[in-house]
């Protein structure tokens, strides 16, 4: 299969993940990463909101992962399998989360497996991002109705 045939098959079933939960997106993320690359092992790390800390989303079931990992070399060395690629999702200069991949395979990657997983990583990135956005939006709009409403219950009493 060509190489631009599968990362579209790849950008369009991250992009269905927009139809999900924020919540359960990430079993989802890993799976994809999982099927359509040759790291078949992974963790993946999404930050809660605007807070500053990581928190484990997803693993692979031979991954022993650590609840967070910080970005310092010893939180990194807790991951088993040690990961061959660790990947930062970052949208725009908003840290969304990281990603860490893995593979049974001996040989080493190739820079066309990096180029694909980075372009996935910075799509899911912006795609994660928005739906966040969209989510805080929905949440104003339902605030900001809700004091309307009080507003005229108040004008009527």
């Amino acid at each position: 299969m060509p190489a631009v045939h599968r990362f579209a098959e790849f950008v369009h079933e991250l992009q269905e993940l927009e139809k999900t939960s924020i919540a359960a997106q990430g079993p989802q993320i890993l799976d994809a990463f999982a099927r359509h690359t040759r790291f078949d092992k992974g963790a993946l790390y999404l930050r809660d909101g605007r807070g500053p800390s990581l928190r484990l989303a997803a693993k692979s079931q031979t991954c022993v992962a650590p609840e967070i990992l910080a970005g310092d070399s010893a939180a990194q060395d807790a991951v088993v399998p040690s990961p061959a690629v660790v990947v930062p999702l970052q949208s725009y200069r908003e840290a969304v989360g990281l990603l860490a991949l893995s593979t049974d395979e001996i040989d080493d990657t190739i820079d066309e497996d990096l180029a694909f997983v980075r372009s996935a990583a910075a799509f899911l990135s912006t795609l994660i991002t928005n739906q966040r956005l969209l989510q805080e939006t929905r949440e104003g709009d339902f605030q900001l109705k809700y004091r309307l409403w009080e507003l005229e219950s108040l004008y009527d009493i």
